[in-house]
């Protein structure tokens, strides 16, 4: 009797500790590394990253807007932004849609820094040095650069509490 309550809490135990982290790994992945990763890997390196992260959705920073493009001017559904990853030149190209994103959008010129967070469809097969996203969460007009020291969100987004 004894040995059977040690054996379950064991199990307990390692579900607890266990299948968060597993569900952690699947969670947000940092996209900015990612492109530095893939930029700096050899042809063997990239087959296997674009194998293990295509599908998952990545937080990126800094990105610097290159061209805009709205499929329509005056009330637009869909806005293709061309971003670059600064780290790495990689461009991330995404293909906005969802509503708080595209009033966020709208906003954005040429030369303005983005975060975002958004699911990778294509990395790098179709056009060379370049990342898909869709869909697309536009969170925030960001800086270009990462602060030196602790950041905190409301000094980049004027909206957090």
């Amino acid at each position: 009797m004894h040995d059977k309550r040690l054996l379950t809490i064991t199990y307990l135990l390692l579900a607890m500790f266990l299948l968060p982290a597993g569900a952690r790994a699947q969670g947000y992945q940092n996209g900015n590394r990612l492109a530095l990763d893939y930029t700096r890997s050899d042809e063997a390196g990239r087959t296997r990253l674009r194998e293990s992260r295509a599908g998952a959705v990545h937080t990126f920073r800094y990105l610097e807007v290159m061209e805009i493009e709205m499929d329509d001017p005056e009330r637009p559904r869909r806005i293709n932004i061309v971003t670059v990853e600064p780290s790495s030149d990689m461009e991330v190209q995404m293909i906005v849609t969802q509503r708080n994103s595209l009033q966020l959008a709208e906003t954005l010129n040429i030369g303005d820094h983005v975060a975002a967070d958004g699911r990778i469809v294509d990395l790098s097969v179709r056009t060379e040095n370049r990342m898909v996203l869709q869909p697309v969460r536009l969170n925030f007009k960001d800086r270009a650069t990462p602060k030196h020291g602790p950041e905190l969100l409301r000094e980049v987004d004027p909206n957090a509490w």
